[in-house]
């Protein structure tokens, strides 16, 4: 079932959690951000951008409904949002405890990129109007 309700978040609650919801109020996705990130060497070609960056900790969406848009518009109320908080960039840490393959081709096809290439690390990051753009409705 494809959600047929996502717009701004109805609530950011604390943490900046959004949820994507069907028309009958099943969440269907979660996406929680932090919007005053400062990024440290660790982050590669990002490191000591000025000004807060956005953080992506968590996005989840339902199996059921993978594959139909919801995790691409978590992503780009994401960017918006951190957009409207001034930040210029997104990053997250790819969660390694299961298979990623699926998780990271999903990040990269947002427009995120390993931060550190050479090293096979975990932090993926972008320009938030290449998010933006990337995951802008077709």
């Amino acid at each position: 079932m494809e959600p047929d309700w996502f717009g701004p978040p109805r609530r950011l609650l604390a943490g900046a959690v959004a949820l994507a919801e069907t028309s009958d109020g099943r969440a269907v996705g979660v996406v929680q951000a932090d919007f005053t990130q400062e990024y440290n060497e660790r982050f590669g070609r990002l490191a000591g951008l000025s000004g807060p960056q956005c953080m992506v900790h968590k996005i989840a969406v339902l199996p059921t409904v993978r594959r139909s848009g919801t995790g691409r518009l978590l992503m780009h109320e994401t960017s918006q949002e951190a957009r409207r908080r001034r930040c210029t960039h997104m990053a997250l840490m790819v969660d390694w405890s299961t298979p990623a393959a699926e998780r990271v081709a999903f990040f990269k096809a947002c427009g995120l990129r390993s931060l550190m290439p050479t090293s096979d690390d975990d932090l993926y990051g972008a320009d938030l109007e290449t998010v933006l753009k990337v995951t802008a409705s077709a």
